[in-house]
């Protein structure tokens, strides 16, 4: 892969930082990959090789490139931690299934961070990104060198851009609101990662850190350190994208990246985000972005788990963007519940049972013992994990879909 013509344009108070991503080895067209931000962030906003270079690595190495050709200097310390969690996610996941080789035109350079510190964090109106904000509030004094001072939207890392749906502009229309509520500058960024590989699976499993890693790149002269929340209680994660393990790996000399490590459950933090500002009346979680004039749709997993814990805490009223119903134990039927959800919906169990909604509880308990089994599935416990194991490690998941065809000709 090859990452050049890095340029900073500038249209009036919008500034966009580019690279043109040529594909060496995977039979991919050449793409066009950009970040950009408004009057906020424009004066910071810098076209920096350690952006690129970290929004392509992982996508590269996983689709076989041999190498990276960056035109301009790295920073070394980014490119011993890619090159570590590229290692990390062979471990976890089978591939990528050879390092790749990073060949900066420039050669390497350490450098300098900016003085003062100035940290920030990922907003997203989130239970987990709230929560963060409020335990950082109640911690630090504002001028503190570990308080937050900005915060950080993106749009565009796994939505593809381009779409449509007006649902980013009006998730703002919170967003906005609740960062000036806690005094903090907003920096929103617009970018089209999205299309440099339009795979959830892979995004959701091995390039969210690194998506995220590469926003905060672009901004080295304004920002010392950056933190991510966590989605889950410290003791609860797995492999995955984004992970304590893997997001530090990104950092650079100039900005260290963080990953909130918290031993409170997301049940917990639902609690105490109603005690905090700006609280549960910024609260956004949807991921199916639907039309107005809701922000959360009221029908996804997540939403149905949210609303369900809100109910089981007494605070459904706080939360104003969701849709006014009833939750039904037919909402919960209806929705997936797999193995990296179901601990979140046990935890609501014991303050559904104390209100009487044993009608939930039971459909809970069903949704629980079916995830369980998929979970057992995956565990690899016999021969047939063993299989697995190999398949995906060597053979790319391709014993598993042909074992799939198979079944579906006999059937037919």
């Amino acid at each position: 892969m090859k990452i050049t013509n890095l340029r900073l344009l500038r249209h009036g108070t919008t500034a966009r930082a580019e690279a043109l991503v040529s594909w060496e080895d995977s039979p991919r067209p050449p793409f066009e990959l950009y970040f950009e931000t408004d009057q906020r962030g424009s004066e910071d906003l810098s076209p920096e090789a350690e952006a690129f270079f970290a929004a392509c690595v992982v996508h590269a190495a996983e689709r076989g490139e041999r190498r990276i050709l960056l035109e301009g200097a790295l920073c070394p310390r980014l490119a011993e931690g890619a090159t570590a969690a590229i290692a990390l996610l062979r471990k976890w996941f089978g591939s990528p299934r050879r390092p790749i080789a990073i060949e900066p035109t420039g050669g390497f350079r350490v450098l300098e961070p900016r003085k003062p510190a100035r940290p920030a964090f990922f907003l997203t109106c989130g239970v987990d990104s709230l929560h963060l904000l409020g335990t950082n509030r109640l911690r630090y004094p504002r001028g503190h060198p570990a308080s937050f001072a900005d915060c950080i939207s993106v749009e565009g890392y796994i939505r593809v851009e381009g779409s449509e749906s007006d649902w980013y502009e009006r998730a703002l229309g919170v967003i906005e609101p609740a960062a000036a509520r806690a005094d903090l500058s907003l920096i929103p960024v617009r970018t089209n990662l999205w299309k440099l590989d339009p795979d959830l699976e892979l995004i959701g499993d091995k390039t969210l850190g690194s998506a995220l890693a590469s926003t905060v790149h672009l901004f080295r002269r304004r920002w010392t350190d950056v933190t991510i929340a966590s989605g889950r209680d410290i003791a609860s994660e797995m492999p995955r994208g984004t992970h304590p393990m893997i997001d530090p790996l990104y950092s650079s000399s100039a900005v260290d990246i963080h990953r909130e490590m918290s031993p409170v459950t997301r049940f917990e933090r639902l609690r105490a985000v109603s005690g905090y500002r700006p609280g549960l009346e910024s609260l956004v979680v949807c991921q199916w972005y639907p039309p107005p004039p809701y922000l959360n749709c009221g029908r996804c997993e997540k939403c149905v788990r949210t609303m369900t814990c809100l109910l089981a805490l007494g605070l459904e009223s706080e939360a104003i963007h969701f849709p006014r119903q009833e939750i039904r134990p037919e909402m919960i039927r209806a929705v997936p519940v797999g193995p990296h959800e179901y601990r979140y919906w046990a935890e609501a169990i014991p303050a559904l049972a104390e209100k009487g909604r044993r009608d939930l509880v039971a459909v809970i308990r069903e949704k629980i013992a079916e995830a369980r089994r998929v979970e057992e599935w995956h565990q690899n416990a016999d021969w047939k994990g063993w299989l697995r194991r190999l398949d995906r490690r060597y053979l790319r998941g391709r014993l598993l879909r042909l074992s799939r065809r198979l079944r579906r000709s006999e059937r037919a």
